[in-house]
């Protein structure tokens, strides 16, 4: 973290490895709120494989992004302020709302926690349409990525996204994802998958047989805020 601010006032800061304390300018009664304003580098590596990852995908750099931002430590009524090390294990976090703004290449596809509030300026429909699955259900396993977008230096686009009441928010980005998209029992549901990976037309078969015992398993989350309800995957960022 490179500065922690509340207003125009510059706040007192320790950290200790994951956890950082905070000197507030003024006191913060009960019922009261306060705004941050901070300033942070998140860094991905090659090395770490766990849910935060960065990795080759074609020669194009695959971004999970998890854990990725500094949270508010839990104030737990029992035990008060959560100060326990966050290494090696999920987070212990509270829920809340986020309007997060993700700034990528042109060619990159995103997915991310809540509900995408510009679909028009960063997948039209005729981009949709291309990038739909379907498209390359004949395409060899393992083979190279069809170029759907070229890849520009210079241009860029800006994903806004919006979530309530969440525990955390993630999001996945890779130049090379496909989108597919289906209904269930009134919800739609979204996919994302590696172009390369997919050769649907040989697994349809096998997904038939399965879907019946699937549904057994799997039940989309719905969510009411979203008109007619979606499922899926489940700051600013520039990447």
């Amino acid at each position: 973290m490179h500065e922690w601010k509340s207003g125009t006032v510059d706040l007192k800061t320790e950290q200790d490895n994951t956890v950082v304390k905070v000197w507030l300018d003024k006191p913060l009664a009960p019922g009261g709120k306060t705004v941050f304003d901070i300033r942070f580098t998140t860094h991905w590596t090659y090395e770490a494989q766990r849910r935060m990852k960065l990795f080759d995908a074609w020669g194009h750099k695959h971004f999970d992004g998890t854990h990725w931002y500094p949270r508010i430590a839990v104030y737990d009524r029992k035990m008060g302020w959560d100060t326990q090390q966050h290494l090696g294990s999920e987070l212990y976090g509270d829920f809340g709302c986020f309007d997060v703004s993700l700034d990528f290449p042109a060619d990159y596809v995103l997915e991310a926690t809540g509900w995408l509030q510009n679909p028009q300026d960063v997948m039209p429909d005729e981009l949709r349409k291309r990038l739909d699955i379907g498209n390359f259900k004949d395409k060899e396993w393992d083979s190279d990525p069809s170029t759907i977008t070229p890849h520009d230096t210079l241009v860029r686009k800006t994903w806004r996204f919006h979530a309530e009441n969440v525990h955390d928010f993630a999001f996945t980005a890779d130049p090379t994802y496909r989108i597919g998209e289906a209904t269930w029992n009134g919800v739609r549901c979204v996919a994302l998958a590696q172009t390369a990976l997919q050769r649907l037309a040989e697994r349809r078969e096998l997904q038939r047989q399965d879907d019946q015992s699937a549904q057994r398993l799997v039940r989309p989350v719905r969510l009411p805020q979203d008109g007619g309800g979606r499922c899926g995957t489940a700051w600013n960022t520039r990447c």
